[in-house]
């Protein structure tokens, strides 16, 4: 009898702790929720997926790893990586025997979460992810399995089991504004510290100056006029959403990327600040002289030496603009006309067609401007005309990376094109501005 409540008892314990919700999870989620809807507000990486992974990765940041390097996804050093290291036996063996391997150190946790977006996106074996609809998140954890992030053969199950046992997937239809973070969490991210090839950087808010960005990234105004090559005032007015790097920009590009095709109105300094690499080394990488900007087209190299230079961008290979003013045509003046002008100042007679070609001096004809339908070249015309980017999604392109190469943000691009998804199709024409 004894034995029989003995294994009834046992069987409600354990079902009992099946569905009790572990609080040190529970407590995780609590803390790293508001960074990881942020980062998919920027990158497009689904919230559901990047807190189950940390979970996941971390034991919910009570790893080894999470705890003596900051690493929240197991990320590791790969030959580029040059910040702290730390050592940790895995899954890599040399010569049958297990030996530590290199994963990346980050200052704090939260650095861990923006690395983990970028490490995604720099990685072209998960540019199938970034196609997916990010609200799927069975979808994006068998990509992760398949892309081969982890060696687990249920890799995929695990992610989908963690997210559906807390209710995960809610925090993909939510936005940062909706949710309230720890202060200790919400102080970090207030800074918005941003990383592009592992050097730090954030973006412009209205109205700010290097002053300002300094104080509020808690850096020198030195460092931030060094490693910005255009920015040479203190008080500089900036233009909102630009990015601002508060770290040296490194010598080399650290993602699988070698080229980048320049685009309409795209300058070697905005590449350079697009990638985090030093102006004056990309310069010296395409054997171009500094000052100098290539042609729409054009490859870049970003990772390498290029064996030869591109064409460099000349006046003519920008169309002139095309501007119809609505004013009445000037007319030719007659012996007659003048003397009739003397009278009455700002008088001009309207002449016949008959009397225009009377004229001896020869009237400019001006040719018909065809213009096709679609695929319309940007031109550059002045500042007080109103001007529209479009540009046509290729494969393997995000929301997030047109948003860098255009130097405006995910939100903007959504605005001006009215889509509530982050979702686009190769082929698309995107409105930018």
């Amino acid at each position: 009898m004894d034995t029989m409540r003995n294994i009834i008892l046992l069987l409600l314990f354990s079902v009992t702790s099946l569905i009790a919700k572990d609080k040190n999870i529970e407590r995780y989620i609590d803390e790293f929720q508001y960074i990881a809807i942020s980062e998919m507000e920027r990158t497009g990486v689904p919230a559901s997926i990047k807190l189950a992974q940390g979970i996941l990765e971390s034991n919910a940041g009570r790893s080894t790893l999470a705890r003596k390097a900051n690493n929240h996804f197991g990320i590791k050093c790969g030959s580029r990586w040059n910040g702290k290291k730390y050592y940790h036996k895995d899954d890599d063996y040399k010569r049958g025997k297990l030996v530590k391997s290199c994963f990346r150190g980050y200052r704090d946790a939260e650095y861990s979460y923006l690395a983990h977006s970028d490490f995604l996106l720099e990685n072209r074996r998960y540019n199938d992810l970034f196609k997916l609809d990010p609200t799927n998140y069975k979808k994006w954890a068998k990509g992760l399995k398949k892309a081969g992030y982890a060696t687990s053969k249920t890799y995929d199950k695990k992610l989908i089991r963690i997210i559906e046992e807390y209710d995960l997937d809610k925090f993909d239809n939510m936005a940062s504004a909706d949710v309230v973070a720890k202060a200790k969490t919400k102080t970090k991210i207030e800074t918005d510290i941003f990383f592009i090839n592992d050097a730090k950087m954030t973006y412009v808010k209205a109205g700010e100056t290097p002053a300002t960005i300094a104080q509020r990234t808690k850096t020198s105004v030195g460092r931030i006029l060094k490693y910005n090559e255009l920015i040479t005032a203190t008080n500089q007015p900036l233009v909102a959403d630009t990015k601002i790097f508060i770290q040296e920009k490194r010598r080399n590009f650290r993602g699988k990327q070698k080229f980048h095709i320049v685009k309409v109105g795209e300058t070697m300094y905005e590449i350079s600040q697009s990638y985090g690499l030093c102006l004056d080394r990309l310069y010296k990488k395409n054997k171009m002289s500094n000052g100098t900007q290539p042609a729409i087209g054009e490859s870049i190299r970003v990772r390498g030496k290029n064996r030869k230079k591109p064409k460099l961008r000349t006046s003519e290979s920008v169309p002139p603009p095309v501007i119809i003013e609505d004013k009445e045509p000037t007319k030719v003046k007659t012996e007659e006309d003048k003397e009739i002008s003397e009278e009455t100042e700002g008088y001009q007679p309207i002449l016949t067609p008959k009397e225009k070609t009377q004229s001896t001096e020869p009237v400019e004809e001006i040719p018909e401007v065809i213009v096709p339908d679609e695929d319309i070249p940007e031109v550059i015309t002045p500042p007080n005309i109103e001007t529209r980017r479009y540009h046509k999604v290729i494969k393997g392109e995000t929301l997030w990376r047109i948003s860098q190469t255009y130097g405006t943000t995910v939100k903007e691009i959504q605005r001006l094109n009215n889509l509530n998804t982050k979702i686009i199709q190769v082929g698309m024409r995107l409105r930018i501005e």
